[in-house]
């Protein structure tokens, strides 16, 4: 219990010794310690620094007095993305209405799907030729 007594106020004073100190000590030392060529050089790229911040902060003010044109953008995505929609729906009952009345069709010829012996033969000729045909 006593080393609490000691530590404590130890501490506050080191933690109060080392805020005075950097307080007080120059923290443009290193500037000082350039040559003036660099310090020149410093200061050049500060002042471009600030000029590139001045303009960004324009360009959001430019910004807002065309948020007219982005609404307008918009909008007109907006649009074209329900025109896409409306074509894919269209697209899929077109796909639909296509495969039933290809359904129908086979079903209503029915002599295209003929299994006879030499049609199996006949078939199983051609699936070879056309393999040896790929082949090579």
């Amino acid at each position: 219990m006593n080393f609490l007594f000691v530590a404590i106020p130890v501490i506050v004073v080191l933690v109060g010794l080392i805020f005075v100190i950097v307080m007080f000590s120059d923290s443009n030392k290193h500037v000082n310690n350039m040559d003036t060529a660099r310090q020149l050089e410093l200061e050049r790229n500060k002042e471009a620094a600030l000029e590139e911040v001045r303009k960004l902060k324009n360009r959001e003010f430019t910004l807002e007095e065309n948020s007219n044109e982005m609404d307008d953008l918009n909008s007109k995505v907006n649009t074209q993305a329900e025109e896409i929609e409306k074509l894919r729906a269209e697209l899929e009952e077109l796909r639909k209405n296509s495969q039933k009345k290809e359904i129908s069709n086979i079903v209503e010829n029915k002599s295209i799907l003929n299994f006879s012996k030499t049609n199996i033969v006949k078939g199983l000729i051609t699936k070879e030729y056309l393999e040896k045909k790929g082949r090579g």
